[in-house]
């Protein structure tokens, strides 16, 4: 039943884009976030990140990302950054999608300013996941995927989408939104691709 699942994903991904171009593994983007943390009520920290991916000949590829963001409590500011850095390969299963799987490492890190009293706590920890990318159109690129993240012992899913819409042939906007355990990220980027 899974396989068949994928295979539908897979159909949905590249039927539709028989002459798109294909998805560009090098890209520099940056943007404005916002995280809802559902165990930490009145907690809804707002700021910027900087990502990009860079390929490593023709089926490998990095990418990373680095966002800082915060937020203003009645006691005090509480600033939560996050970092990722992966590794990938990718293979082609038509001319505009690629399937993917990557190793992650994730870092994340809550550091509160109380009234002059500063405390801070982090966790990093080890992942993979699996996805899909394509380029529905010449305009529009599509991604998603799923995988898990090993912090301090303990299991977390991940799942990520993202879609950009190229309004210049390097230059898209879009969104991108992620999961991980009880913290979801939602941001609005601006992405040169070379």
């Amino acid at each position: 039943m899974k396989s068949k699942a994928v295979l539908l994903i897979c159909a949905l991904f590249s039927s539709s884009s028989v002459i798109a171009a294909s998805p560009n593994w090098d890209y520099v983007q940056g943007g404005y976030y916002t995280a809802d943390v559902s165990d930490f009520d009145g907690f809804d920290p707002t700021g910027f990140g900087v990502g990009g991916a860079k390929s490593l000949g023709d089926n490998v590829f990095v990418r990373g990302s680095y966002n800082m963001l915060s937020d203003d409590l009645s006691d005090g500011d509480v600033d939560f950054d996050q970092g990722s850095a992966e590794l990938g390969y990718r293979y082609k299963i038509s001319s505009s999608t690629d399937v993917f799987g990557t190793i992650a490492y994730q870092y994340a890190e809550l550091s509160i300013d109380a009234e002059g009293n500063d405390a801070s706590t982090d966790a990093d920890g080890f992942g993979a996941t699996i996805g899909i990318r394509s380029m529905v159109t010449n305009n529009i690129d599509l991604e998603a995927a799923a995988g898990f993240l090993r912090f301090d012992g303990d299991s977390e899913a991940i799942t990520s989408i993202t879609a950009n819409y190229f309004f210049h042939s390097n230059v898209s906007v879009g969104i991108n939104f992620t999961k991980i355990s009880d913290v979801s990220t939602l941001g609005g980027v601006l992405r040169y691709s070379f």
